[in-house]
């Protein structure tokens, strides 16, 4: 389990420590399939779809669909955190950014989590 100190940016309860370990188990994940000059860090500032960003697009659509199955092998059920008619670019700008998007999409159930 993921200490406390390694998440004092994102908060303390519960859900946000699940959520921000599934996005960091996600995020080695989509660094494994990097060179280490592109890897992203775990910092909540760190860019995704800001400037500054080391992801190109493939990288994003990896980064995205591991979130997505680490978040549901957290939590149980299935998670999607696209959601088409809207422009999703703020949601993924940094990592805290995704982190609140998951965490928005698991407490209102609405694309949530599902059986």
């Amino acid at each position: 389990m993921m200490s406390k100190e390694v998440l004092p940016s994102y908060g303390n309860d519960e859900l946000r420590r699940r959520v921000v370990r599934a996005v960091f188990a996600a995020i080695d994940q989509v660094n494994e399939m990097l060179p280490y000059e592109l890897h992203l860090g775990k910092d909540p500032a760190t860019a995704i779809l800001a400037e500054g960003s080391s992801l190109d697009s493939m990288g994003f659509v990896n980064l995205i669909a591991a979130v997505e199955e680490e978040v549901s092998r957290e939590l149980g059920g299935s998670v999607s955190l696209v959601e088409s008619s809207t422009d999703n670019r703020a949601r993924f700008a940094t990592v805290h950014a995704l982190v609140d998007h998951v965490l928005t999409i698991v407490k209102r159930g609405k694309q949530g989590l599902s059986e």
